[in-house]
């Protein structure tokens, strides 16, 4: 069995959603979520402060997870966005991808 433990945040404006989310990845194993917030303000924050090896997007959430994603490749590089929302759209993928985000999980 490895120790390696992948630091993840989770960042979405609904709470029910963002601490279940956090239950599953921790009951899981191998991840410790070190974070939580609710707007792209926050997730950006967590990514100077707490340096998670992930951080899950929501894109519809204040201050927009796509503008996050792209700010957080930017100025932090060793922090991997993936966008976990629920629109499907194509046009909210290519954005998102193009922003600098690793991957696109819908809910």
């Amino acid at each position: 069995m490895s120790d390696f433990v992948i630091r993840v945040a989770v960042v979405d404006d609904h709470p029910v959603f963002r601490e279940g989310a956090a239950y599953c990845l921790e009951r899981a194993g191998g991840f410790e979520v070190v974070a939580h917030g609710a707007s792209a303000e926050d997730a950006i924050r967590i990514a100077c402060d707490h340096k998670p090896d992930l951080i899950l997007l929501d894109i519809n959430m204040p201050g927009n997870g796509i503008e996050a994603a792209r700010k957080i490749s930017q100025d932090h590089a060793g922090v991997k966005s993936v966008i976990l929302t629920g629109s499907e759209s194509e046009e909210h993928v290519a954005a998102a991808l193009e922003a600098g985000a690793r991957g696109y999980i819908v809910k």
